[in-house]
């Protein structure tokens, strides 16, 4: 008998915990357009199924994987509900939600850009194989799914418009890129790293663990610009020799680790833990990146070159 293989993806959104599951079902029954009725339950190997026809299908495909992702239910912010903006996305190419979050959020009070996880994160180690990639927490919600895999499908089909919506950003704002999902190519680094250099105006930042599409770019002899903060992600499937030469190019700020703290997502057990396992002095990130410091984010600061920041496992 066969065994059957599971993929680092299957396994992560496998062990998302049956509250978060209960909680979804629970907010669909209460929507009155679905009392009385029984609510299906999205299954997460669908996800990924159609997150990786996302990243490598054609719009046909996508627009053909979509019923597995419909529970029946039109009310907003249901399943059903999300497949048919996206679907509507997919035949028009009008976008079915902001291409950048320009409101950020309480933790994130930045304009925002992202794409799917997993699917287009190509230096991503222990971060899928020990399941602490929060990203895929968003996928309990539709709205968020669906905002990732529209900028997953645009940057594959319709760059010119991302690139428009990036050019009427309000002058002098902090932009991240990539909140979830990382830069998959050399093609896809070019093309952030032009638009950085046409709006020097904006502070930009990000993290990443695609340190070989960075040293190729590097290798080709190609500037970074200016305006680019970049801070090494923990979790990268590259080794110390990779990491070193990406601690030496100009737009490297440091390293960002997420350390387990058991559960203790305090400054203090943040930064016990770092000495416990011999980081030495560490930033300790409260998880609140507008108020870090009292001069701006640490992240995206020039002032913390050079020091790790580190973060609880959330």
């Amino acid at each position: 008998m066969k065994t059957k293989v599971r993929t680092i993806e299957q396994t992560r959104f496998e062990q998302i915990t049956k509250i978060e599951r209960s909680r979804l079902r629970k907010k669909l029954r209460n929507n009155p357009e679905n009392k009385g009725e029984k609510v299906r339950t999205i299954k997460r190997s669908d996800q990924i199924k159609f997150a990786q026809l996302c990243a490598t299908g054609t719009i046909d495909e996508i627009i053909a994987g979509l019923p597995m992702l419909d529970n029946g239910k039109t009310a907003a912010s249901t399943w059903g509900w999300g497949v048919e903006r996206f679907r509507q996305f997919l035949i028009t190419g009008v976008p079915c939600t902001d291409v950048f979050n320009l409101k950020g959020n309480s933790k994130l009070p930045f304009a925002c850009f992202s794409t799917l996880p997993g699917v287009t994160c190509p230096g991503a180690g222990e971060c899928l194989s020990l399941m602490y990639c929060y990203s895929f927490k968003a996928h309990r919600y539709p709205g968020a799914f669906f905002a990732q895999c529209q900028n997953t499908v645009l940057l594959r089909f319709n760059k010119e418009l991302v690139k428009h919506e990036f050019l009427k950003l309000q002058a002098g704002i902090e932009v991240r890129l990539y909140v979830d999902g990382d830069i998959n190519s050399i093609e896809t680094l070019s093309f952030w790293f032009g638009l950085c250099n046409f709006r020097t105006d904006l502070k930009i930042y990000g993290y990443s663990k695609s340190w070989d599409i960075f040293l190729q770019w590097e290798d080709k002899g190609l500037r970074f610009p200016s305006n680019y903060i970049l801070n090494l992600s923990s979790g990268s499937k590259y080794g110390d020799a990779y990491k070193k030469r990406m601690t030496s190019l100009s737009c490297t700020r440091g390293e960002f680790i997420a350390i387990d703290t058991k559960g203790d997502k305090s400054r203090a057990a943040i930064t016990r833990e770092a000495k416990a396992q011999g980081l030495g002095k560490v930033f300790p990130c409260p998880g609140d990146c507008g108020n870090c410091t009292s001069d701006g984010h640490a992240c995206g600061s020039e002032r913390f070159n050079g020091v790790t920041i580190a973060i609880g496992i959330h």
